[in-house]
C-alpha cells in the first residue's frame, strides 16, 4: 500500500480535490470531511471522508447519530467540514 501526502492550504483546495479523494464527481451530495489535529504543528490532516445523498443526509445522520458519534470519538477526530 502506498501513501501520498499533499498539502491543501484552503477549503477551496479541499473541495477541488474531493472528486479525486472519492473517485468520482459527487452530485446532489453532502460530503463530510473529517480532520485530525497534528500535535505540535499548526496543521490538520484529512481523515475519513463520508458522502451522503443530499435528499437523505439529514435522515441518515439522525438515525445513526450515536454510532456516528462513537466513530468520531474512536478515531479521535478534531474537526469536520461539510460540503454540498
Amino acid at each position: 500500500m502506498s501513501t501520498h501526502s499533499h498539502t491543501l492550504a484552503s477549503h477551496g483546495e479541499v473541495l477541488a480535490n474531493l472528486p479525486g479523494i472519492l473517485g468520482f464527481y459527487p452530485n446532489n451530495s453532502l460530503i463530510l470531511a473529517f480532520f485530525v489535529d497534528d500535535e505540535g504543528v499548526d496543521t490538520v490532516r484529512l481523515g475519513p471522508v463520508a458522502r451522503f445523498d443530499l435528499d437523505e443526509a439529514v435522515e441518515k445522520l439522525t438515525e445513526s447519530r450515536e454510532r456516528f458519534a462513537a466513530w468520531v470519538h474512536h478515531l479521535e477526530l478534531d474537526a469536520v467540514i461539510a460540503y454540498m
